[in-house]
């Protein structure tokens, strides 16, 4: 008899035998007990999960000479014919080889004819994501109203390829990738009834390697006992397939922790010499990385389900990453996708993997963020106290000779606060605030425009319990209402008080300019002077002031807007000309 392959004669016979599946044969048993059947199907999934043989069940279920029915006999002449490949009435079509118009064209054609032996004429067509737009075009009919002994089922690993208007006439089925445990558990069937014998670590690594896939860990698990013999162990794995041990991956973590770059080299030789991949090394060791991590984080009762390694392994992990904190891994993962990506681009990968593994040898202990924010906590609370001590000095010192005096401490720090004490509190003079006005605005044109815009309009006129008087000039009704919105108002606050080192609240008010030239312009008493003269600052020219025939308090007062408005100031007075 012609030896048939693992994958082939340990097929499923039933939705029963399906692994990993259950939410997909559960509802194909119960629309056949209840026959509501639809016409089409579109079966997706990785590979190796079962599309193909739970197609196969499903056309044994419909055809058995007892059916429609959920448990196919696998006695009677359909189910025999079918599990063999020779029933007429099960046509499967390879969508990657028969992927043209004219192949449709065909089925089409022949779709129309009644089966021969069974109740139905089922069409699988595999990987039917390679079919061309115009074979779809061609289908689409015959998906949306065929004879009603015709069952379609569209099989593919690739399920974003196949169009919406043929997807959309279908049933969806997802198939999943198969877990470890169910995988080892198949494993262990086939192992006992081929009488092999197998470590139990080989186990989870065949299971690892397959990724989900049950037909791949059956194809490796008959290499590896072929290659020894029937006696399978853990090195016979990783010399077959050429695979990283993990015993690897387990010492260059040690050189890690014990920051030993010569082992770490070495140990990366050594894979070299024994023909392994580095792409493939620096995956397993991210995917190392990972274990360490959920051992950190995870409780140890719930590693088994989240690490898919033996329990020796697990043990051993759990004991590498109390060597390392949180920010040591994600540190190390963060270097290693890097190499990753690098080895993708350029063709020295072992250099690059040999200064990853410096760079991670040679590493600095990382500190915990806690522990960093509280430093910082500690440096500011000490920067404040610094602000304060040299906000008390006085104005003017006398250092001694050569030290020269302090001229700028920070641009935060542009004069000493003059506090007062009010009722056992520091109060601020608004000679503090005016000092710091111009820089207050640069700054907020930094953080907010329209805020500083708005407020180089304004004057601070006056300091009284914990508040500051800002003038607005009167009729500038939306600067003061911008002003005064809370947001506003709390980034003006926050600014000042890094200037003066104190805390003011803001209170708008509005003033005249007439009201602020009085209160500037210093009075100026009636004294005997001789000649009269205005001097503008700005222009460098006296203007001699007309003669007036009789001092009055009205004529005080405009020559003291005037004075105000062109920055003048009275040298001289000639008393006979005022009448005096």
């Amino acid at each position: 008899m012609t030896y048939r392959v693992y994958a082939r004669r340990f097929r499923p016979r039933s939705f029963d035998e399906v692994v990993g599946q259950s939410h997909i044969t559960t509802t194909l048993k119960n629309a056949i007990s209840m026959d509501k059947l639809a016409h089409a199907y579109l079966f997706t999934g990785p590979r190796g999960t079962g599309k193909t043989s739970t197609a196969r069940i499903f056309a044994m279920c419909l055809n058995c000479k007892n059916g429609p029915t959920p448990n196919p006999c696998n006695k009677c002449s359909s189910c025999s014919e079918i599990k063999s490949g020779t029933n007429l009435d099960l046509i499967e079509i390879d969508g990657a080889s028969n992927r043209g118009i004219d192949d449709i064209r065909n089925l089409r054609e022949n779709i129309k004819f009644q089966p021969t032996s069974g109740k139905f004429k089922i069409y699988i067509i595999d990987e039917s994501h390679m079919l061309t737009q115009e074979a779809f075009n061609a289908l689409l009919k015959t998906l949306e109203e065929p004879p009603p002994h015709v069952k379609i089922i569209l099989a593919t690993t690739q399920p974003h390829r196949i169009p919406l208007t043929i997807a959309s006439r279908c049933q969806r089925f997802d198939f999943r990738k198969i877990s470890t445990k169910d995988i080892i558990l198949k494993l262990k069937t086939i192992v006992e009834e081929e009488r092999l014998n197998i470590q139990e670590d080989a186990f989870f690594e065949i299971a690892k390697i397959s990724d989900g896939s049950l037909r791949d860990a059956e194809s490796i698990l008959e290499q590896i006992g072929v290659f020894s013999n029937g006696e399978i162990k853990f090195e016979d794995i990783t010399t077959v397939l050429g695979i990283v041990p993990q015993e690897i991956v387990f010492d260059v973590t040690e050189s890690l922790i014990n920051k030993d770059s010569k082992k770490a080299l070495l140990l990366i030789d050594r894979l070299i010499e024994e023909g392994k991949d580095i792409s493939q090394f620096v995956s397993v060791l991210i995917e190392h990385f990972r274990n360490l991590l959920i051992a950190k984080i995870a409780q140890k009762g719930s590693l088994d389900s989240l690490i898919e390694l033996s329990k020796e392994h697990i043990n051993f992990i759990i004991k590498q990453s109390e060597s390392f904190s949180l920010q040591d891994i994600f540190y190390i993962i963060n270097v290693l996708l890097n190499t990753q990506e690098l080895i993708r681009r350029h063709p020295y990968d072992k250099i690059l993997l040999e200064i990853s593994m410096v760079k991670l040898t040679q590493r600095e202990n990382l500190v915990k963020l806690d522990k960093i924010l509280n430093k910082l906590s500690e440096l500011t609370t000490q920067n404040e106290k610094t602000i304060l001590s040299i906000q008390d000095m006085p104005e003017k010192n006398n250092f001694p000779k050569g030290t020269g005096e302090i001229e700028n401490t920070s641009s935060f720090i542009t004069k000493k606060p003059q506090a007062g004490e009010k009722n056992g509190k520091k109060q601020i003079r608004l000679e503090t605030v005016q000092s710091c006005w111009s820089q207050l605005i640069e700054t907020l044109k930094d953080e907010k425009m329209s805020v500083a815009t708005f407020l180089l309009e304004a004057k601070p006129l006056e300091v009284n319990d914990g508040s500051l008087i800002v003038g607005i000039p009167d009729g500038l009704t939306f600067h003061r209402e911008s002003l005064e919105r809370p947001e506003n108002k709390r980034l003006i606050e926050e600014i000042l008080a890094r200037f003066i080192g104190y805390d003011l609240k803001l209170v708008f008010t509005t003033f005249t300019k007439d009201i602020e030239s009085n209160i500037e312009i210093e009075e100026i008493e009636g004294e005997t002077v001789e000649d009269t003269e205005l001097e503008l600052t700005s222009k460098e020219e006296i203007i001699e002031e007309p003669p007036v025939e009789k001092n009055t308090p009205q004529d005080d007062s405009i020559i003291k807007l005037t004075l105000k408005l062109f920055g003048g100031r009275i040298v001289k007075e000639d008393k006979s000309e005022r009448g005096l």
